[in-house]
């Protein structure tokens, strides 16, 4: 894992650095313009980028990051301009433009004829205007100046690269605030929370954090999940294990025309491991669900009170006939570690308005953007939300998103997965067996949803490097590999 630190705390870091341990924070700014240059140089080099590098700088600590990159790729003579957005007025700031100015770097502000010619002919536009040190609200000047800017941007495309964060992201970020998007974002010292935000990620392209020389780790906020941490995870299959002892899944869904749904969630139960899968369904469906899968049990919904179930996950494909918010607090009332998911989550959401109050087993609750709209009656979808409801709830929230959100009352972990292959019908359902299927195992309701997202996140890639556009069918035998061959290889994605 990795740690995600807020902007707050990555100050809090500075000041520590300087006061503790008597470090310059002018050193600390020499060494993030060296590792910016460092990389920079690598990566344009392998775009093929030959224009010059045109460097956006602001006036506070941000800008001195740019006016001090500014100076090593002007000596190691690389094309180099400065705009500034304002004159600096941070002292570190003051002292980087004036080293860049002495040094005869050009520089031009922002708003003339000299600079917006810059902008459109930029080989690769640096972005050091912010970073970490927006606060907001946005100023009504710096909000017309960069709606100005985006349209240029937009006019006259060019790689973009930010220092730290994309400029205009915040931890209080509206979806009405401009944000200047990146390609890649280069965060000093450890990834900021805010880029990996819901409905934020997308502003950032690839994140990839420079180490610099703090004597001392920023407190984290939140984890970033690895593939490396899987088998960590998820303890080795004793090898004298049998089908009573590798875990007993029961999943409930199903309605006519969408039973693939819960196949689906089924067949990945049994590829994370779980010894016996059974399925409860309507009556109606029972015939035809036996008939698709021998390996599977398959029962009516009346009879849930008598599975002799580990895990249960609740909802793939279930519709959302009335019935459905009773029958999941007959399954909640089992006291299983259950997972609920898809049309598992009106139901809940059902329950929930009229009173219920889970006190039981651990429970994982599932949702996609659309799913937490209606679950949380808005379109909002900060963590302060998400963990307030997960600890009203008592359960584990798995927010899926590109970027996808574990959310505890005390804790937070992200995957960074960004693969559009997995938003295909059905992955969802297949999440939702995985995780029920480890929890069957006997995991904390934490490592499971953790191990889940893992394993989907890094089959979704794979299939997607080897197969191009794929299905949520070949999902779950892609799944039944993926633990062998991290024990096998070494934690590979």
């Amino acid at each position: 894992m990795y740690r995600l630190v807020s902007e707050a705390q990555q100050l809090a870091a500075d000041r520590e650095a300087e006061v503790r341990f008597g470090f310059p924070s002018l050193l600390l700014m020499e060494q993030a313009a060296a590792a910016l240059f460092a990389e920079l140089a690598g990566w344009t080099k392998r775009r093929g980028i030959t224009g010059p590098w045109v460097i956006l700088a602001g006036k506070g600590n941000n800008g001195g990051d740019g006016w001090a990159l500014a100076r090593y790729a002007f000596l190691a003579g690389q094309a180099v301009q400065v705009v500034q957005w304002e004159p600096p007025t941070a002292t570190n700031a003051v002292s980087m433009a004036d080293i860049a100015g002495r040094l005869g770097i050009p520089v031009c502000s922002w708003g003339t004829p000299e600079a917006l010619a810059l902008v459109t002919h930029a080989g690769v536009r640096i972005d050091a205007l912010w970073g970490a040190g927006f606060r907001g609200p946005w100023r009504q000047e710096d909000r017309s100046r960069m709606a100005e800017l985006l349209s240029l941007c937009n006019l006259y495309p060019a790689p973009a690269v930010a220092v730290d964060l994309p400029s205009g992201l915040w931890s209080g970020h509206r979806q009405d605030d401009p944000v200047l998007p990146a390609e890649l974002t280069l965060a000093l010292g450890w990834p900021k929370l805010t880029c990996f935000l819901p409905g934020l990620r997308s502003w950032c392209g690839t994140i990839k954090s420079l180490a610099l020389g703090y004597p001392a780790d920023a407190k984290a906020v939140a984890q970033g999940l690895e593939v490396g941490d899987f088998t960590t995870l998820v303890p080795r299959m004793p090898s004298g294990s049998h089908k009573g002892t590798r875990g007993a899944v029961a999943l409930a869904g199903g309605a006519p025309g969408m039973s693939g749904a819960l196949l689906l969630a089924a067949r990945s139960a049994a590829a994370g491991g779980a010894g016996v899968v059974s399925l409860y369904t309507d009556d109606e469906l029972v015939p035809t669900l036996a008939l698709a899968e021998a390996s599977f049990q398959v029962r009516p919904t009346s009879r849930v009170t008598l599975a002799k179930a580990k895990a249960w996950v609740a909802g793939p494909g279930w519709g959302r006939a009335p019935e459905r918010a009773k029958q999941l607090e007959t399954i909640l009332g089992l006291s299983c570690p259950t997972v609920i998911d898809a049309d598992g989550l009106v139901a809940w959401k059902v329950l929930v308005e009229q009173g219920f109050r889970h006190g039981g087993q651990p429970l994982v609750l599932t949702p996609h953007p659309g799913e937490w709209a209606r679950l949380v009656g808005s379109d909002e979808r900060s963590l302060e939300l998400a963990q307030r409801l997960a600890g009203d709830w008592n359960c584990i929230l798995v927010l899926k998103d590109s970027a996808t959100w574990l959310v505890s009352a005390d804790q937070l972990a992200v995957w960074d997965g960004q693969e559009p292959g997995l938003g295909t019908g059905g992955s969802g359902d297949c999440l939702a067996g995985l995780i029920g299927a480890y929890l069957a195992r006997g995991l904390p309701a934490w490592q499971a949803a953790a191990a889940g997202v893992i394993a989907h996140g890094c089959v979704g890639s794979r299939l997607a490097r080897s197969s191009g556009w794929f299905t949520a069918s070949d999902l779950p035998g892609a799944l039944a590999r993926f633990e062998n061959e991290q024990r096998q290889n070494g934690n590979k994605g």
